[in-house]
């Protein structure tokens, strides 16, 4: 089955082409519009414990929406070494301000 399969789209090349090339013109104007209507969260189960914890420390904390992503390593030894935790509390101290 596969062997014909590739058989044809060798002898027939073009034709292969030309078909692929049909249905991906075809797929791009049937999908074009469905980015529109595609959501981009709210996948949380609203009665899973972890999202009612969120929702707990979100009022206990007062947060909102996170706008920064900081990644921090330890440019010698190990991260659970006290100077890395000393560190660690700095930029902590420094963000909360």
């Amino acid at each position: 089955m596969l062997r014909r399969i590739a058989q044809l789209s060798i002898r027939r090349r073009r034709l292969v082409l030309i078909g692929a090339l049909i249905v991906f013109v075809v797929s791009g104007a049937i999908g074009g519009g469905v980015a529109d209507r595609l959501s981009s969260g709210g996948f949380e189960d609203p009665s899973a414990e972890s999202t009612r914890a969120d929702d707990l420390l979100g009022e206990a904390f007062d947060t909102g929406t996170p706008n920064i992503i900081l990644v921090v390593t330890a440019t010698g030894g190990d991260v659970d070494a006290a100077d890395a935790a000393a560190a660690g509390r700095e930029v902590a101290a420094e963000l909360g301000a």
